[in-house]
């Protein structure tokens, strides 16, 4: 499930949310699309508390590098222990290697 499908559904269930990127074309067009998308890095714990990491319910990680994401879950629990955090992975040997880090949910 990409990133852009995640938004798809929580548009259809009418959830807030606020998706992220690094790569300035994607924010570029996913806005132009009419996507609630902000460029920013979310392994920076500023980008996180100003994007209200502290009021979030969850947080869906739909990248794939596993060093990153393993990063920012560490960031995010420090923030935010509450929060669930659901992570997409590709590689079914990360399913158990995410939840033991603090992941809520591996898909």
């Amino acid at each position: 499930m990409s990133g852009q499908n995640v938004a798809r559904f929580l548009e259809k269930e009418k959830i807030n949310y606020i998706a992220f990127d690094v790569d300035s074309e994607i924010v570029k067009q996913a806005k132009l699309a009419g996507d609630n998308v902000m460029k920013g890095d979310i392994s920076d714990s500023n980008v996180l508390l100003t994007a209200g990491i502290l009021r979030a319910k969850a947080i869906v990680i739909s990248f794939s590098n596993y060093e990153s994401i393993k990063k920012i879950l560490k960031i995010v629990k420090k923030i935010n222990p509450k929060i669930s955090i659901i992570i997409r992975t590709v590689k079914e040997e990360n399913v158990e290697k995410f939840k033991k880090l603090g992941a809520s949910e591996v898909i």
